[in-house]
C-alpha cells in the first residue's frame, strides 16, 4: 500500500529538513546495511569450518601425540571461530 502523494511530499519534506539540520545522521541513516540473514549466510559456514578444522587438528595431534597439532587446534576451533564472529558483528562499544 502506496503512500498518498501529499503524505509522501511532506515525508521527504521532513527528510530534507533533517538532512540539511544534521548531515551526520542522516549519512547514518541512508547507509546501506547488508540484513542479519546475509551476514549469517556468510557467517556459519566460515565458524562450522574453523570448528571442525581445528577439531580436526586436535584428533590428528592426539593420534600422534603431537602438542603443537593439538595447541594449533584449539586455537583454531576456539579462537577462529570467536574472532569471526566479533569481526563479522563489530561487537565493540557503540554510542547511540
Amino acid at each position: 500500500m502506496g503512500l498518498r502523494d501529499e503524505e509522501q511530499r511532506r515525508l521527504t519534506e521532513i527528510e530534507h529538513g533533517l538532512a540539511a539540520e544534521d548531515p551526520r545522521l542522516a549519512r547514518r541513516l541512508t547507509a546501506v546495511r547488508r540484513p542479519l540473514q546475509a551476514r549469517l549466510t556468510v557467517l556459519v559456514p566460515c565458524v562450522v569450518a574453523a570448528l571442525l578444522g581445528g577439531l580436526a587438528l586436535m584428533t590428528v595431534g592426539a593420534q600422534w601425540i603431537s602438542l603443537g597439532l593439538i595447541v594449533t587446534g584449539t586455537l583454531l576451533a576456539v579462537f577462529a571461530p570467536t574472532a569471526l564472529i566479533v569481526w563479522r558483528f563489530g561487537w565493540r562499544h557503540r554510542r547511540w
